[in-house]
């Protein structure tokens, strides 16, 4: 709160009108009237209107309910029930449930009542008296009111949006209104709701930054496209930069769980900070990036960085959630080799252009989803382009035949997804539930998961589901992707990837062509040892199921919750 008073204004009152001063029961706008006046004119405080059903979902805001012009509280019989108590029974339902709601009484000159009958009345409706309040009409006023709002029920992630709409309780996401692309701006409740944080955050007008100065503030930019929007400048408003430089309660979060942001972006990001005398040590840069922590090292910035691990939590929830639990099979009767295939990517399509070179692509369970995207993007005179990160020319003129087999294809399922409409469209990707299109047959059929990551060419970490799911569904993997990407598989999440079965070396070469033969090599090596993998796959069982026990840890973690924690009160 801080910069809102909340209130109930739906009448929950349970009194005759002989209760009031004068018969005079006030109705809510009278009551907004009253609110109003104590308020005047002051800029400290705004005045925001909940409901009652509001409170479920605002369980970290406190509200008040108030009751006003009352002559007398306590119920003339002596025999007391529940029906004589002064609060409807919805709402004594609600300090019963919710621990954000407090009830106000107003007494007026007249009033015939006393902290006495405040007691008596919440020892009879069974809620703590420190939830019900005695006030002197006299002394309700601007000054009392901020300090209602003051209240806390605990310490909150404090995050501050600068766009509100009239009624207050809505806004937008922060620099939606600033930038052209408007449409690739997000709110931040989501990432919080998935965590279950939800409640543990407040959502906070920017005024209340320099109201509540012992408080910590985040003002979160949650975007894709920060490289572009800040290309020349740390370009967002010009107040918001002020309250950051005259605040030390005021944060700034760049955040795009997603996604990753690169080492060039954090070296530019300081310096345009610097030249803008921005203190970095009030930033905070929050992405799927593995290597923040190093790259932060090396540019020797005092941006505060943070690697999520929202992208593999995600999957994990859902992999665990969705259908059914997978089976460990040691009796296959699939293929030896699973590579699914989503976005066009060079390093994908060069991999299947070998795996059919080579006889591979029919021991594979494959598919390619998104062809007819490839076809729409690149015509037949760009595909060398295309092929170049990992195909040079001698590469180029070898797989031809495999080259133009694959442009041919709009969409290839695999082949427990063939009775699934998941991919039917070749006109829109947009409908498609990635987290809900795998089909586990496709897993427990097959043994080694070769997984092609999003990130090939670039020297990022960035860990998806795709890395993830061949530790849940008991499969053996190997992984087309960045420099490195193994090796932070095995330090950041302490996976297995059975070293003295698989030769991850390629993981170990920086060049993306030379990555990529090696990577291929070792696909052929396996595939010519086809028995000796499904021994070893047999006589390893008890390995594929503690990765599996990782993956469940992984949903169970709560790293990212306590980093959440750690800045409420952090340098306060």
């Amino acid at each position: 709160m801080g910069y809102f008073f909340n209130v109930v204004l739906e009448d929950h009152d349970n009194l005759n009108d002989d209760y009031y001063i004068n018969n005079n029961k006030l109705n809510s706008d009278q009551k907004l009237n009253l609110i109003q006046s104590a308020i005047g004119e002051s800029e400290k405080i705004k005045f925001r209107e909940f409901n009652i059903d509001d409170l479920y979902t605002l369980r970290s805001e406190v509200s008040y309910y108030i009751f006003s012009n009352l002559k007398k509280i306590k119920h003339d019989d002596n025999v007391y029930h529940f029906n004589n108590l002064p609060l409807t029974s919805r709402l004594r339902t609600i300090l019963h449930t919710q621990n954000n709601l407090y009830v106000i009484f107003l007494k007026d000159e007249l009033s015939e009542f006393d902290e006495s009958d405040i007691k008596f009345i919440a020892n009879k409706s069974d809620v703590d008296s420190n939830r019900y309040i005695l006030i002197e009409k006299k002394d309700f006023n601007i000054d009392l009111i901020v300090e209602l709002s003051l209240k806390r029920i605990k310490d909150t992630f404090n995050v501050v949006y600068d766009t509100w709409n009239d009624d207050l309780k809505t806004f937008k996401p922060n620099l939606q209104n600033h930038s052209e692309r408007q449409d690739r701006y997000r709110f931040v409740e989501g990432i919080f709701r998935f965590y279950g944080y939800y409640n543990d955050i407040r959502n906070c007008n920017i005024k209340e930054v320099e109201i509540n100065r012992n408080e910590n503030f985040y003002y979160f930019i949650n975007c894709d496209i920060m490289p572009e929007e800040f290309k020349t400048s740390f370009n967002i408003p010009s107040d918001i930069k002020e309250i950051h430089k005259k605040h030390k309660n005021f944060n700034i979060v760049l955040l795009n769980e997603h996604e990753f942001e690169t080492k060039e972006f954090i070296q530019h990001l300081d310096n345009i900070l610097k030249s803008d005398g921005i203190e970095t040590n009030r930033i905070y840069l929050w992405n799927n990036n593995s290597k923040l922590e190093e790259y932060k090292n090396e540019v020797g910035t005092e941006i505060n960085i943070y690697s999520l691990e929202f992208l593999v939590k995600f999957i994990s929830d859902h992999m665990i959630n969705f259908n059914r639990e997978p089976n460990l099979i040691t009796d296959k009767n699939g293929d030896l080799f699973l590579c699914h295939n989503r976005g066009p990517k060079p390093h994908r399509y060069g991999l299947l252009c070998t795996l059919k070179k080579n006889g591979i692509l029919n021991d594979t369970d494959w598919s390619l989803v998104l062809g007819w995207y490839k076809k729409e993007m690149i015509s037949a005179r760009d595909e060398k382009i295309f092929y170049s990160p990992i195909f040079d020319n001698d590469d180029y003129n070898h797989y031809m035949n495999e080259i133009e087999y694959f442009r041919d294809i709009d969409i290839k399922k695999s082949k427990f997804e063939e009775d699934k409409d998941w991919f039917n469209q070749t006109n829109d990707g947009r409908h498609i539930e990635w987290k809900n299109v795998y089909q586990i047959l496709t897993y427990e059929k097959t043994y080694i998961n070769i997984v092609t990551e999003s990130c090939y060419e670039k020297k990022e970490i960035h860990i998806t589901e795709k890395s993830v799911k061949p530790f849940y569904f008991y499969q053996l993997p190997i992984f087309l992707s960045s420099y490195n990407h193994v090796k932070y598989l095995k330090t950041r999440f302490g996976f297995d990837m059975f070293d003295d079965l698989i030769n991850h070396e390629y993981d170990n070469e920086p060049d993306n062509k030379k990555r990529f033969k090696m990577f291929v090599q070792e696909i052929e090596r396996l595939h010519s040892n086809k028995e000796n993998v499904i021994n070893f796959y047999k006589q390893n069982t008890d390995r594929l199921i503690e990765n599996h026990k990782k993956v469940i840890d992984l949903y169970n973690s709560k790293k990212d919750i306590e980093y959440f924690n750690s800045l409420i009160n952090k340098n306060l």
